[in-house]
């Protein structure tokens, strides 16, 4: 029976590609969501928190619920639970022909 893939970070998947194609300086999680976006796997929305601080967040398309899943997280500045978009391995292939040069 095979194990069932777990979901990754974009930047868990910057460091697999940047490993792969041996490239000299590591992807950040900004160019592989920019990527996702780009191929249509997700949307980037701009969302304003109750401070007034602007940020991005990503959403799944019909396509990207193919190869990712929304996932509870806790957000990094409070105890507020938040969805976070996270990764399956089988997404890297799709994606990694846009950091080859």
């Amino acid at each position: 029976m095979a194990l069932p893939e777990l979901p990754m970070s974009p930047t868990k998947i910057g460091k697999i590609i940047t490993e792969q194609l041996c490239l000299e300086k590591p992807l950040s999680a900004r160019r592989v969501n920019e990527t996702l976006v780009k191929n249509g796997l997700q949307i980037a929305e701009r969302v304003t928190n109750a401070k007034g601080k602007t940020k991005l967040q990503y959403t799944l398309t019909e396509k990207g619920e193919r190869y990712g899943q929304l996932q509870i997280d806790t957000a990094q500045s409070s105890t507020k639970t938040v969805y976070v978009v996270r990764w399956f391995e089988s997404v890297i292939s799709l994606i990694i022909d846009e950091f080859k040069d």
